[in-house]
């Protein structure tokens, strides 16, 4: 129960520092998510600090999803840690959870880079990849990412479902005639 403790001070400390900073592009700003959630029969108080800086054409998001416990349908003995869903922090690849965003460039610039959650990628106009989501499992993360060249006579799209395991790889190369 004292991590569950430690969870909630470093949530309301973040809560605290709610707002934002800017000295002369670099922005900071952080913010605090709660909800509840049902898997099966357990049910959740979920908790995600979070942290944001913007510096120029580069951007961090971290956070720190929690999935604290609160009904337990099924009691579970090998979790060490009480009250915490220890499915969601239980492979390496959980841990990029953490890792909300990385960006690059935005989407107005030539080179765009984006490494983290990936919502709703179309690759081609949706003909090579429609709508892709990385991240529709409970129990696994995928830490993505996408980049995007784009100039004036050619462009190259890659995406990568995950960093560590490269499930689904999709490229996309373009050209104009001269």
């Amino acid at each position: 129960m004292n991590r569950v403790a430690v969870a909630v001070v470093v949530a309301l400390a973040c809560l605290g520092l709610a707002r934002s900073a800017r000295a002369d592009e670099a922005q900071l700003g952080t913010a605090l998510e709660f909800g509840t959630s049902f898997l099966g029969t357990d049910g959740f108080v979920d908790v995600s600090p979070q942290l944001w800086l913007s510096a120029g054409p580069w951007q961090l998001g971290l956070g720190a999803p929690l999935r604290l416990r609160v009904l337990d349908g099924e009691p579970r003995g090998g979790c060490k840690t009480p009250g915490l869903r220890c499915e969601d922090w239980d492979e390496t690849g959980d841990y990029g959870r953490i890792l909300r965003h990385l960006d690059y460039g935005g989407w107005s610039g030539d080179i765009n880079v984006h490494v983290g959650d990936l919502t709703g990628v179309s690759l081609g106009h949706g003909e090579l990849v429609y709508r892709y989501y990385n991240n529709w499992q409970f129990d696994s993360w995928h830490t993505g990412v996408l980049v995007d060249i784009q100039k004036p006579d050619f462009g190259l799209s890659v995406l990568s479902n995950d960093v560590l395991r490269w499930d689904l790889m999709a490229v996309r190369a373009w050209g104009r005639p001269v």
